[in-house]
């Protein structure tokens, strides 16, 4: 029985069952639990990034931001020094201080990511393809 056999007869006897889970190494499972991390953290700094430019926008200060996109060295140092009421700028210090936390682990994350794919054949082979990177990779085996 091939897998595509297994898979159409688990579906066919559970209509809800969305995905077949197939026994894996403990390494494939730490390479799969370690892209999710990195994309939830990457999820994470994008709902940083929005709350911090709604707060902008309400106080209609984005037009006065020193760069197009918001997080930027240039802008990010704009965002302490701004003037804004006591509860705005207790939040956006207090996003400012979540998006920093969560791009270091990002940056650890995807260095855990770059080191373990340097050690997989499979991997380095992918990402030696045009627009494929390390995540990519390591999501992919």
């Amino acid at each position: 029985m091939s897998l595509n056999d297994v898979a159409v007869f688990v579906t066919q006897r559970n209509r809800h069952l969305s995905c077949v889970l197939i026994d894996s190494s403990t390494t494939d499972r730490e390479d799969r639990r370690l892209t999710t991390l990195c994309e939830q953290a990457g999820q994470e700094r994008t709902r940083i990034i929005l709350s911090i430019k709604h707060l902008l926008r309400r106080h209609n200060l984005q037009w006065q931001m020193p760069t197009k996109v918001f997080p930027t060295q240039k802008a990010i140092a704009w965002a302490k020094k701004l003037v804004l009421p006591k509860m705005d700028r207790f939040e956006v210090d207090y996003l400012l201080a979540d998006l920093e936390r969560i791009e270091q682990r990002m940056g650890q994350l995807q260095g855990v990511i770059v080191q373990r794919c340097s050690a997989r054949k499979d991997a380095k082979l992918l990402t030696s393809m045009p627009g494929v990177s390390h995540f990519t990779a390591a999501r992919a085996w």
